[in-house]
């Protein structure tokens, strides 16, 4: 029994501990607070100020803390802030195995591959992203140029050169024109714009300077596209409120506004969240897994729950229960000033150890004539050993029902009973000796 019910106890505590270190895990901070052009940032290069700018305008940012095997497909916008840490060469490696072609010589019989959608931190899944109908918005520098030629294999953009030169004595701003001739002034620290850009190239220019110089392109992929601005230091909390920077973000956001969700990716800043013990344990993939945790549970609620067979004795109870219970109910009743109740159960227990008692006696419901007959006939033994007719009447009327007048008239009433009860003893006590007496004299 006992090694059991440990065994059941040792479950039951590891199940528990597993479900807290889960939540613990999950609340545990990322750090994305610190770093910078990241939407959680208030430093000068955190992007905490036009974050909020687009939510207070109603574009509904979401700051996009997943590995990008969960970037959602369609019409979303995502703004890649900084190039993703290269997956390791060892875990490369693995992936160009598993997407090897099967052997020949197998034929049919090879193992499949699994997909790549299996493997949620491949950098590819932000070119699947693109060319499922999602937008990619980039400041062109020289990581994110690698990146985007190298790893998501896009030739276009390797051509494509970020240029800058200082403000002219008479400027202190680039000036910006929509497609719908809007101009916004600009304030980049110097001319910025991207190039070359030709007629017939693979490019769609969204806004222009007013010399015609390309400050945002498009490259279209696939059912998506990849915007290109010369640098994205204008949505930084420092430059966000220099001339009108909020409101080139704005028009550039308008520009591309998916009918999906604004994502502003934080996994490429390191601000990767992984998923929490019970989000892989009961994930679709998982199914199987989730089952077996579940079947394991019910297994354990059930065998902590089964009645098992009782012991043959039954366990000593201390003799003192009796008297502590009895104990505790009288002080109840006192403390609820129920004399009359307490005066009932001290006649009914005096009552019952007189030894000519009737039965008539100890019931509640009989009638007054019956009740003094029955009380009469058990105080008749005592008669000799009262001091007169009035000591009896008192011991008649002590064990008749009658209104008792709070706690003296309790205290009265019991120290009757009591003398009463002792005169009972007393004389049972003398008969048995007295008989005993005169069987050793008979014999």
């Amino acid at each position: 029994m006992r090694s059991s019910s440990l065994v059941r106890t040792t479950a039951v505590a590891l199940v528990v501990g597993i479900v807290l270190l889960a939540f613990f895990l999950g609340s545990l901070p990322s750090g994305s607070g610190t770093r910078d052009r990241s939407v959680f940032s208030a430093d000068e290069e955190g992007r905490m100020a036009g974050y909020i700018l687009l939510r207070e305008l109603g574009f509904r940012p979401l700051a996009w803390r997943e590995a990008p095997g969960h970037l959602p497909r369609g019409d979303h916008l995502l703004w890649l802030p900084g190039v993703p840490e290269p997956p390791p060469e060892y875990l490369r490696q693995l992936w160009k195995e598993m997407d090897a072609p099967p052997d020949e010589a197998a034929g049919d019989d090879a193992p499949t591959r699994p997909p790549v959608t299996r493997r949620l931190r491949d950098p590819r899944h932000y070119l699947r992203f693109v060319e499922e109908g999602g937008t990619l918005v980039v400041g062109l520098d020289d990581e994110r140029r690698e990146f985007l030629t190298e790893e998501l294999e896009l030739p276009e953009i390797e051509g494509l050169t970020s240029f800058f030169e200082l403000y002219e004595e008479d400027e202190d701003v680039q000036v910006a024109v929509t497609r719908t001739g809007e101009s916004i002034e600009c304030d980049w620290g110097g001319q910025r714009w991207l190039g070359p850009h030709e007629l017939g190239s693979p490019f769609e220019m969204l806004i222009a300077d007013a010399d015609g110089r390309p400050l945002a392109l498009s490259l279209a992929v696939g059912r998506g596209a990849v915007a290109i601005v010369p640098s994205d230091r204008f949505f930084d909390n420092d430059k966000i409120d220099a001339a009108d920077n909020a409101l080139f973000l704005v028009r550039l956001v308008e520009e591309l506004r998916p009918s999906g969700d604004l994502l502003l990716d934080e996994y490429a800043l390191g601000g990767w969240v992984p998923e929490s013990p019970l989000e892989l344990a009961f994930a679709p993939s998982n199914f199987s897994f989730s089952i077996h945790l579940l079947l394991l549970c019910g297994l354990l609620i059930w065998t902590a729950a089964w009645v098992r067979h009782f012991p043959r004795d039954p366990e000593p109870i201390a003799q003192i229960a009796p008297l502590s219970r009895a104990t505790s109910y009288g002080a109840m009743l006192a403390a609820w000033r129920r004399w009359d109740l307490l005066a009932a159960m001290l006649r009914r227990g005096v009552l019952r150890r007189l030894p000519n008692a009737r039965r008539t006696a100890h019931d509640a419901q009989a009638d007054g004539a019956e009740l003094r007959r029955a009380v009469r006939s058990a105080v008749e033994p005592l008669a000799d050993r009262a001091s007169g007719p009035e000591e009896i009447e008192a011991w008649e009327r002590a064990l008749l029902p009658r209104t008792v007048d709070g706690r003296g008239g309790l205290d009265e009433l019991a120290a009757t009973l009591s003398h009463v009860e002792r005169l009972a003893r007393t004389g049972q006590k003398d008969h048995n000796g007295a008989a005993r007496g005169m069987d050793e004299h008979g014999r």
